[in-house]
């Protein structure tokens, strides 16, 4: 909910903004079918990487297309 008032807050202001799931998280809780709890190190690792090539790619989406002033992209 937090994060909904913030997000608005920042469109107000002319931002777009974009919030996911991190990889392991929300909508993305399993990893290979074990829960966060269950997973390794190195699998904690991995779905930290993944985090970070998802948000890239996703600021590249956004910064790609003419409605949007990539200078006024944010996530959270």
């Amino acid at each position: 909910k937090q994060l909904a008032l913030l997000a608005a807050m920042l469109n107000g202001k002319g931002y777009v903004t974009l919030a996911i799931d991190a990889a392991g998280h929300g909508e993305r809780p399993r990893v290979g079918g074990k829960g966060l709890d269950a997973i390794s190190l190195e699998e904690m690792h991995t779905l930290g990487a993944q985090t970070v090539v998802d948000l890239r790619r996703a600021t590249d989406y956004l910064a790609s297309r003419s409605d949007v002033d990539p200078r006024r992209i944010g996530f959270f």
